[in-house]
């Protein structure tokens, strides 16, 4: 996440086109053309862009050259604001790196803008402009600027305080993986943050105690494997009801993946398979932020048609896959992952388990979740 936080003025292209086919909002992007130039890594100074823009005999090299040297500014952690027609479209959580992606594209390019940038639109908008000086400022003709007007600037900052997504944003660090999926935050980031800090919310009428978590994870006695699970009922989060069901689950092998499922979903696996390999790495990566070095051994993935989110299995923790499609909020896995943990040690709630619960969730926050 940048230190610094930058917020840059960008148009969806004339009439907001990109907004209005909904590109940006299904790709999750921003977006800009002039593609001819190839990846903007290459350049490293505003003035080679406009070099090259020259050599192309562009009219108006100095503009074109101003606006790819602006996008390249643009870095994890800034603000991106959507703007169009005098109104916010949305705002946008910058979550990833600049690349450019011609595949799919005909000229000319402009139709879907290949230099882009990954964010995370906080659905904050549409959010019309009244102020007729702002309403003048953010139209300026051109397709991105950075923002310094101190009013404009207030007024955004405004906007992002009442979005629940932009504060927990703002406190956690999002990169547990590099091949991160598509986790997003819908979940009670706001409650569960404060049952993490706050030391007498998980459980009451008990003293804090610290815990030593590796020692209390090193008691486990981990299992291989196994060739087949058999599972029996759930335990809910939150919102989720606790059900009872069972399923008798074969381990599939798929490109260097162990996934448990029934044989029957091989097919819809193979479809899946790079999406169920982020979902494993995000999993992972918060074990290890909880228990460093456990999650490679402790986590399995299942595919099934169930709502269950996760089960223990002698020693392992099996992650459903298919819940993951239909909850995606980072949080809500950073808790069901430490439920899972505790219940492998003490297989039931009581105060061991949400003691340790709070500790592996404390351990996780703090370093870095």
């Amino acid at each position: 996440m940048s230190e610094t936080r930058r917020f840059w003025r960008i148009s969806p292209g004339k009439h907001h086109f990109q907004w209005v086919r909904g590109t940006w909002q299904r790709q999750k992007v921003i977006s800009i053309g002039w593609e001819e130039f190839g990846n903007l890594e290459q350049y490293n100074t505003v003035a080679a862009i406009k070099t090259a823009a020259q050599s192309r005999n562009f009219k108006k090299p100095g503009y074109v050259a101003d606006q790819l040297w602006a996008f390249k500014q643009v870095k994890e952690g800034h603000i991106a604001v959507a703007y169009g027609n005098y109104t916010i479209l949305d705002i946008g959580l910058v979550n990833g790196s600049y690349f450019l992606r011609l595949d799919g594209l005909v000229e000319p390019y402009y139709d879907l803008y290949g230099h882009r940038i990954p964010v995370v639109w906080l659905k904050i908008g549409p959010v019309p402009i009244q102020d007729e000086a702002m309403k003048k400022y953010l139209s300026a003709n051109n397709t991105i600027f950075e923002i310094t007007d101190h009013a404009t600037l207030g007024f955004i900052q405004q906007l992002l305080a009442h979005s629940l997504q932009y504060r927990v944003q703002a406190k956690i660090v999002e990169n547990i993986v590099q091949d991160k999926p598509d986790i997003t935050l819908d979940f009670d980031e706001d409650a569960l943050i404060s049952e993490i800090k706050k030391s007498d919310t998980l459980f009451k009428n008990n003293p804090v105690q610290r815990i030593d978590i590796d020692k209390e994870l090193g008691k486990l006695e981990l299992e291989k494997a196994p060739d087949k699970i058999q599972t029996k009922g759930r335990v809910g989060v939150r919102m989720v009801p606790t059900i009872t069901a069972s399923a008798n689950l074969g381990k599939i092998a798929f490109n260097g993946m162990e996934i448990y499922a029934a044989n029957s979903s091989a097919k819809e696996i193979a479809e899946k398979a790079e999406e169920i390999r982020a979902f494993q790495g995000f999993i992972i990566g918060i074990i290890d932020k909880m228990a460093p070095n456990k999650g490679e051994h402790i986590a399995l993935i299942s595919f099934e048609d169930s709502v269950r989110d996760a089960y223990r299995y002698h020693g392992r923790t099996v992650f459903n896959f298919n819940r993951y499609l239909e909850e995606k909020s980072r949080f809500f896995w950073f808790f069901v992952a430490a439920r899972e943990l505790a219940y492998l040690i003490h297989n039931q709630l009581d105060y061991r388990h949400n003691n340790l619960m709070r500790c592996l969730l404390i351990e996780g926050y703090n370093r870095g979740f």
